[in-house]
């Protein structure tokens, strides 16, 4: 079932968005806010998909009014948003009324690992669910205009992580790639999330996807981990942007 609504509000919007914006008059080529349609808003739909491990998961799309009402020849770019560990299915939220302003759809997936739902620290399941995202979007809004040569794939901390492994998986899908805060090394990462050896939240969701600690499954952690993977991006020219802000003492170290 699909729901939607009118997002009113301007929310203050995260740096996953401001990146897109960044990047959209570039990479994109979407249309300056200036341009757009003085009534245009952000629609949102809450509707849910089947992971595949066949359990049924929460979906977000965020879109631009008016099309393909008053805009049927125009295509509009599809930004694949994937949130960090613990983080939901708020795509719509992060972004404001950015998709409006600049016209663009925004997507996000609640997630599924291998063994937690918001701790999927690159499951090849959920990388494989991430990829299905434009054949989602469609599915649930046939009448919406993709341009399939314009998508972009952002992702901050374990979201970034995501992001590089969709990538390199399926690197011609994507128009660009944004990785913010992103561990590159799951193993580096899992010490330093807890550098004095205690077990949290995150250690222990590793432990749950991995089945072991790094010296445990070595394997496990080098499969999900991007500096280990990713050979077909490099041999690209997909615009890759990578930043790390000086405040992350975590995964700016790993």
């Amino acid at each position: 079932m699909l729901h939607r609504r009118r997002l009113r509000s301007l929310c203050v919007v995260t740096s996953l968005a401001t990146a897109f914006v960044l990047l959209s008059a570039t990479l994109l080529g979407a249309s300056a806010a200036a341009q757009s349609p003085p009534q245009s808003h952000v629609i949102v739909v809450k509707t849910v998909y089947r992971a595949w491990n066949g359990e049924l998961r929460k979906f977000h799309i965020a879109y631009p009014s008016g099309y393909p009402e008053h805009y049927p020849r125009q295509r509009l770019p599809l930004v694949i948003a994937l949130h960090g560990a613990a983080g939901g299915v708020n795509c719509d939220k992060s972004f404001g009324q950015t998709p409006a302003l600049y016209r663009f759809v925004v997507a996000c997936l609640e997630g599924q690992g291998a063994a937690t739902k918001s701790f999927s620290y690159g499951a090849p399941g959920q990388i494989r669910d991430q990829l299905r995202l434009p054949t989602l979007v469609h599915l649930r809004l046939p009448h919406l205009p993709l341009d399939p040569n314009r998508v972009i794939i952002v992702g901050a901390s374990m979201g970034g992580l995501e992001a590089l492994l969709a990538a390199d998986l399926d690197p011609q899908l994507f128009a660009a790639v944004v990785a913010l805060d992103a561990p590159v090394d799951l193993a580096a990462h899992y010490r330093n999330v807890a550098p004095e050896g205690e077990p949290n939240l995150k250690t222990k969701a590793m432990l749950a996807e991995c089945g072991g600690t790094p010296e445990l499954a070595a394997d496990c952690y080098a499969m999900r981990s991007p500096l280990a993977r990713m050979t077909r991006f490099g041999e690209t020219r997909i615009p890759l942007i990578m930043w790390w802000s000086a405040r992350d003492s975590i995964a700016g170290s790993d």
